[in-house]
């Protein structure tokens, strides 16, 4: 049994770390992708269990609310992280 996916705080965290991190644009824009990745077969492997602050949710809800929370998180980093936000954005479209 897989247990329900509710790790979208998670996600957004490990994106805002990567994008105000250490490390040249292409070291953290590659960083970014693999959590992308990771999030992405986790949302395959959850399948119908997709879970949004403990309440069922589609896949396209949750990735809603991940681009939401970055889009939020982009105004409050330096222009130097940006990238990697902006990069993660558009993967979730």
């Amino acid at each position: 049994m897989l247990l329900p996916m509710d790790d979208i705080d998670r996600y957004a965290l490990d994106i805002e770390k990567i994008a105000t991190g250490a490390g040249s644009a292409s070291e953290r824009s590659s960083a970014v992708e693999m959590v992308i990745d990771d999030l992405m077969t986790d949302l395959a492997l959850a399948g119908r269990h997709v879970r949004l602050h403990g309440a069922p949710a589609s896949r396209t809800e949750y990735l809603l609310e991940l681009r939401r929370r970055l889009d939020r998180l982009r105004a409050l980093v330096d222009a130097k992280a940006r990238s990697a936000i902006d990069q993660a954005v558009a993967r979730l479209h």
